[in-house]
């Protein structure tokens, strides 16, 4: 059966910029007092650092890619290394407002993706997908367990139905109850 495609994640790299803007703006006009150039020149090294980090940045996330499948989530993160992660090996997804972004954590270590603009729904779609792969887990434990019961008050029938036949005898049966009930 073919994998479907659940949601892909829709990276808007202007987040990145806007903090960077912000953080490059404070800087500068902190710096204001010190520069002998005023203000002006405080506001345009500001503009110019963030239009470098806009150009590096787009070669960095260019590449980066997030989709979340019935079976998987795999892509490519910050320097174009690809992740491929089954539900299986996933123990837990996290969200954060700063820089949208989303943390899976797998027994191995934790993928995390940046300017993910649709995170909350990236973010519920896994979180579904592990409780429905949760659910569905202890339901076949369950159906597991009344079977293997169900199983065992046969066997323990059949040899009732001996022991009243008179082909084995009382201590047999007794062994044999409590090896099927777990005594």
């Amino acid at each position: 059966m073919k994998e479907k495609i659940i949601i892909k994640g829709e990276f808007n790299y202007f987040i990145f910029l806007k903090v960077s803007l912000v953080i490059n703006l404070l800087v500068a006009f902190s710096l204001f007092e010190v520069l002998e150039d005023g203000w002006w020149a405080a506001l345009l090294g500001a503009i110019g650092i963030t239009f470098w980090e806009w150009v590096i940045s787009t070669f960095l996330f260019v590449r980066t890619e997030l989709v979340v499948t019935d079976e998987r989530v795999y892509g490519k993160t910050l320097f174009g290394t690809s992740i491929n992660l089954p539900f299986d090996s996933i123990s837990s997804v996290a969200k954060t407002n700063i820089l949208k972004k989303i943390r899976i954590a797998t027994s191995s270590g934790t993928v995390k993706f940046s300017c993910v603009q649709n995170n909350v729904k990236v973010y519920d779609e896994i979180n579904k997908v592990l409780r429905e792969r949760q659910n569905g887990e202890s339901k076949r434990e369950t159906k597991k367990e009344t079977l293997v019961s169900a199983s065992a008050a046969d066997e323990l029938k059949k040899y009732k139905e001996l022991l009243d036949m008179g082909a084995i005898s009382e201590d047999e049966y007794a062994k044999k109850k409590k090896e099927l009930l777990n005594l």
